[in-house]
């Protein structure tokens, strides 16, 4: 209850789904997941469905097609605002890109028919993406891909948004603990916590794996969380640039010390002229 200590329960979501989010809603719970589709063991289309249950435990109903339009269609999360329910998600045209775009879609039922708010993209970027009120409107923290990485937005009507500042580290693939979600609230208090995931290693460094761990924040409005400000960007240290991911491999330096013998070998020296004074003579 207090987000520090956790039970596992038996596993909700069958395989080939992924990226799941909640929703309460009408004394109900609804879970929104992506169903990856495969051909030859390759994804070749994803599409989001909703399941619904009386608890957050489980057991959870039938699976049922949201009928979104796009081919490619990931992360759903979910807020209520203004009595109604907001869908946001990304869409791409082809899957292993950048080029996403995230919509919002509402509704007054949790499966629908969700229809646009807005014909245009509210965020161009990122797959990562979360969203929480605050204030009088809605803040999106994107992630580490896209153009605007590493970027925080605000929007008071939900779905334009324009650009509040830059983050350094943000969590990876975070998921906030966002208390006022589902309240209908005219004033977001923010997030203080969350879930994220990260990739972790063996102590051979061989083999990685990914873990949740928690991150703190001081974006809410109840509490003026101290030693969280800092006025200059963060830099990483000396291991984070020369880990194994980012040094090169023995392929890379054959090659590039064939091409600074090369080089070297047809490099013209330039040796200043050096001009007496005919009066030192």
């Amino acid at each position: 209850m207090d987000g520090l200590v956790w039970s596992e329960t038996k596993a909700c979501i069958i395989k080939n789904f992924t990226n799941p989010d909640i929703l309460k809603w009408k004394g109900c719970f609804f879970l929104y997941v992506v169903k990856k589709y495969l051909k030859n063991n390759k994804i070749v289309k994803t599409k989001i469905f909703v399941l619904e249950s009386p608890s957050p435990l489980g057991p959870w109903g039938k699976l049922k097609d949201l009928g979104l339009f796009q081919i490619h269609q990931n992360s759903p999360y979910l807020l209520v605002r203004q009595g109604l329910i907001w869908l946001y998600f990304n869409q791409s045209k082809r899957l292993q890109t950048e080029e996403v775009e995230w919509r919002v879609l509402v509704s007054d039922e949790a499966k629908g028919p969700y229809n646009e708010i807005s014909s245009k993209p509210v965020l161009t970027s990122g797959y990562e993406v979360f969203f929480f009120p605050h204030s009088n409107g809605v803040v999106a923290i994107a992630g580490y891909t896209g153009p605007y990485k590493n970027t925080v937005f605000f929007s008071e009507n939900g779905f334009d948004f324009f650009v509040k500042g830059k983050l350094s580290a943000p969590p990876l693939s975070g998921g906030p603990y966002v208390p006022d979600a589902f309240t209908h609230t005219k004033v977001g208090i923010g997030i203080s916590w969350g879930l994220a995931e990260m990739e972790a290693f063996e102590s051979s460094q061989s083999k990685s794996f990914n873990k949740l761990v928690r991150f703190e924040c001081n974006l809410t409005k109840n509490v003026d969380r101290t030693g969280f400000f800092r006025p200059w960007n963060f830099r990483y240290p000396e291991k984070a640039y020369l880990g194994s991911k980012f040094i090169l491999t023995n392929d890379q330096k054959i090659k590039f010390k064939r091409k600074t013998k090369f080089t070297d070998i047809n490099m013209k020296i330039y040796q200043p002229t050096i001009y007496k004074d005919k009066q030192s003579e």
